[in-house]
């Protein structure tokens, strides 16, 4: 009920928040939403094959609603948003059980609740609630956080849970495209488990990563995989790839310091100089650090390790027209939130008052997600903001334009 308010109190005027972007080929002009509330299922489910669970909800918001508003849209996002976080706490305190045995378990019960309720008021996640087409990002996390937690019941002891892992699996893939990474976070998690429960060294935690790389390179080779495995042939896998080295650590600042939140970012491409070497410096000293933590911070490697896993797909060798988006990192926020959950049982755990810390943290984020849906409340306001903050981004002048002409004013 707690977390029923908070989020009610961050989003609740997110309901009257009008459609956007890509809203507009998604519900409001999708060919198989019919008049009177009617869907042709058989379109639908062939025109969006790869993401048939989101659109077939966004089938049945339509069907339930009887007419193309915006309040039921609204309100099934953040119901999901709702049962994401719930899903977050249950999965840091499993993973807690499978990798920290000797843990408290009242204070990783707070510690894992506090922390899903940090990402879960977040600025940065807002975009994923608030742009109701990206449900697709909320579904995919969803199950891709239900698949992680059956995998860990499984493992341990109740083989019930694996079916859960099968369901859930093929539910995030069928969400969206960025769950594809879902096996390598399996392997994180096992390998993370043999270190700490066996002599297996720490530098097994990089098997993932090494899987990835032999998937790249096979994708690469490969003129039909090569074809397969992009977006877009307008931007090189190279120069795709350098250019994600680099917003990884400008978007882990944007998580520390939420400021200048935006729909559309225009960044320029980076394959060369100071600022690609110094990205691949900081990976590599990022994971060497991560290495020679696990044994005695397996939580924190754990949700570090899923943080990167959970960019696989977006920011790695698979072009995509967009560099950057902020509802892309809905998924790794689940890792986020696993390292603050380590961070603030380490704070708690002599003295649980000092819990006030993350709460008061907590408030100051939650009004900086109430100030942003207010901002995509005024869509012209909102595209307006995101011109002064990023001139060059095409969208929002193609929104002011259009509301520009619709009013006249031109």
């Amino acid at each position: 009920i707690a977390l029923l308010i908070i989020l009610v109190v961050t989003y609740g005027r997110s309901l009257a928040v009008p459609f956007y972007l890509d809203d507009y080929v998604s519900i409001v002009n999708n060919p198989a939403f019919l008049a009177g509330g009617e869907v042709n299922w058989s379109q639908l489910l062939s025109m969006y094959a790869r993401r048939a669970v989101t659109y077939a909800t966004f089938g049945l918001n339509y069907w339930f609603a009887k007419r193309n508003g915006v309040e039921g849209f609204h309100a099934v996002n953040l119901l999901i948003h709702l049962a994401v976080t719930v899903a977050i706490w249950q999965l840091i305190r499993r993973v807690f059980l499978a990798l920290d045995e000797t843990a408290d378990s009242s204070n990783v019960n707070l510690a894992a609740w506090l922390a899903a309720i940090l990402v879960a008021v977040h600025p940065l996640n807002s975009q994923a609630v608030v742009y109701i087409v990206q449900r697709a990002s909320l579904l995919a996390t969803l199950f891709y956080v239900g698949a992680l937690y059956c995998y860990l019941c499984a493992r341990h002891g109740d083989r019930r849970f694996w079916i859960g892992v099968a369901l859930f699996s093929a539910l995030a893939v069928f969400s969206k495209e960025s769950s594809w990474s879902l096996p390598f976070a399996f392997v994180l998690l096992e390998c993370i488990y043999r270190i700490r429960k066996s002599d297996a060294k720490p530098w097994l935690v990089l098997l993932p990563f090494a899987l990835w790389g032999g998937v790249g390179l096979a994708v690469v080779s490969n003129a039909y995989l090569g074809d397969l495995f992009r977006e877009t042939s307008e931007i090189s896998r190279f120069d795709y790839f350098c250019t994600q080295l680099s917003l990884f650590f400008y978007f882990l600042f944007k998580w520390a310091v939420p400021y200048g939140m935006r729909i559309d970012y225009d960044f320029e491409i980076v394959n060369s100089g100071w600022r690609l070497w110094l990205s691949i410096a900081a990976h590599l000293v990022v994971i060497a650090i991560l290495v020679r933590m696990v044994r005695k911070f397996p939580v924190f490697v754990a949700g570090a390790g899923l943080y990167y896993v959970g960019s696989f797909i977006e920011a790695s060798f698979i072009p995509i027209s967009d560099l950057a988006f902020e509802h892309r990192l809905y998924l790794p926020s689940v890792g986020l939130a696993m390292m603050l959950s380590n961070g603030i049982y380490l704070l708690i755990k002599n003295d649980w008052k000092k819990s006030f810390i993350p709460v008061l943290l907590i408030g100051v984020l939650l009004l900086l997600t109430i100030m942003r849906v207010e901002a995509w409340r005024s869509p012209d306001k909102n595209h307006l903001g995101n011109i002064s903050l990023e001139p060059t981004a095409y969208r929002p002048w193609i929104a002011v334009s259009s509301f520009m002409i619709e009013a006249g004013k031109y």
